[in-house]
């Protein structure tokens, strides 16, 4: 049986045709669960430009074709990837043809490969793709705001998260803790760290409220 697990997301807005498009998922994918994410107005114009990875203003065309409200993630397995330039080619494939039922523009994403698909998941529910699977969920999951959102309650906490990704240690000194990641990019917008005006690779981080700075570097 593949391990290939993938996802989609159908943004507030799209979810109008939301029984046509699992319905037909279902005919090319074995859907494995669903979470239902409640994201707070507020904080939802930077939490997809932090999704994203990328500086999207409060009214820019994406939010608003996406809407602000609950919107659906889906993870699915599929029975026979087929990969070009190590791109899952049936998930560009079903994600263009779903955007095509609106028109075009941005109501559903989609993973096109098993390391976005587990950044994507990580970064929405703080959990391992693979270990989501693995509990088999019969019922709708509620997920709430990102993760450290706002401020991050603890070091364990983000301790436990950056566990999850292989090649990941860090190192907590008394003034500025040390990262080394396999993707530098991806640990900044998954921490929520801001990058700071001055010195490589510095960023600084919420913790309880009070700032910490952090060096985030490659591992090699």
């Amino acid at each position: 049986m593949t391990t290939d697990l993938q996802l989609f997301i159908l943004w507030n807005n799209g979810r109008k045709l939301e029984e046509k498009i699992l319905s037909d998922l279902s005919k090319h994918y074995e859907i494995i669960g669903k979470c239902e994410v409640f994201w707070p107005q507020k904080h939802f114009a930077r939490n997809l430009a932090r999704f994203y990875g990328k500086n999207l203003r409060k009214g820019a065309k994406k939010i608003r074709e996406c809407g602000t409200g609950p919107f659906l993630l889906i993870v699915i397995r599929d029975p026979a990837p087929k990969y070009f330039e190590e791109k899952n080619v049936n998930m560009s494939t079903s994600k263009h043809q779903y955007r095509g039922l609106f028109g075009g523009g941005y109501m559903v994403h989609a993973s096109d490969s098993q390391a976005e698909a587990f950044e994507n998941f990580l970064l929405l529910t703080g959990r391992d793709i693979a270990e989501f699977a693995a509990a088999r969920h019969k019922n709708m999951q509620t997920i709430g705001d990102l993760i450290g959102a706002v401020s991050w309650n603890n070091k364990t906490e983000i301790q436990t998260i950056l566990q999850k990704i292989p090649g990941c240690r860090l190192e907590c000194s008394e003034n500025v803790w040390l990262l080394q990641t396999p993707d530098p990019g991806f640990a900044a917008r998954l921490l929520n760290a801001k990058k700071c005006w001055f010195g490589k690779d510095l960023f600084q981080l919420k913790i309880s409220g009070k700032k910490q700075k952090i060096r985030i570097v490659p591992s090699f």
